[in-house]
C-alpha cells in the first residue's frame, strides 16, 4: 500500500515557489537568470525607467508599457533590447549603439511613457508622465484641489 502524503502548507509553498515569477515571465519564455545576470524583463524595466527619466513609474504605466511593447514588437524584442542594454549601460550609449529597429523601439517607449497612447488609443493617459511635467494640470479624474481651485492664480 502506498502512503498518501497530505498537502500541508509547507509543501504548497514549496510548489508555488517553483512556478515562474508571473505571466510576464511566462510570456517572455524566460528562465532564471544566470548567477550575476539580471532577467531580461528586469533589464527592460530599467531601460524604460531611464527613458522616462523619473525616479519611479506607476505600476499601471510600467506594466502597460511591457504589455503594449510586447504586443507591438513581440517578446523577442525585449530580449534583444535587454541584450544591448547589458553591453551599454547608459541611455546615451544605448542610443548610440542601437540599430534602426531598436532606435524605433526606444522612441516608441518614450512616446508611450509621456502620452499613454497605444494603437488602440489613449488607454494609459491618466498615468502617463506628461502629467508630471505639467505643474498646472492634473489627469482627468485626478483631483487637483477643491472645486474651483483652477479659477484662482497659479501658485
Amino acid at each position: 500500500m502506498i502512503a498518501r502524503r497530505s498537502l500541508d502548507r509547507r509543501r504548497l509553498l514549496a510548489m508555488l515557489a517553483a512556478l515562474p515569477a508571473g505571466p510576464a515571465a511566462a510570456r517572455l519564455g524566460e528562465t532564471a537568470a544566470r548567477p550575476g545576470e539580471t532577467r531580461d524583463l528586469d533589464v527592460f524595466h530599467d531601460v524604460v525607467q531611464m527613458i522616462g527619466g523619473v525616479a519611479t513609474l506607476s505600476p499601471p504605466l510600467l506594466d502597460g508599457c511591457t504589455e503594449e511593447f510586447t504586443r507591438a514588437f513581440g517578446a523577442p524584442a525585449i530580449t534583444a533590447l535587454a541584450k544591448l542594454a547589458r553591453r551599454h549601460r547608459t541611455l546615451d550609449a544605448l542610443e548610440a549603439n542601437a540599430d534602426a529597429q531598436i532606435a524605433d523601439q526606444l522612441t516608441w517607449i518614450a512616446l508611450f511613457l509621456y502620452s499613454g497612447e497605444t494603437a488602440e488609443g489613449s488607454v494609459y493617459y491618466p498615468w502617463c508622465l506628461g502629467w508630471q511635467s505639467l505643474d498646472f494640470a492634473t489627469a482627468p479624474g485626478q483631483c487637483g484641489g477643491p472645486f474651483d481651485h483652477w479659477a484662482g492664480p497659479h501658485t
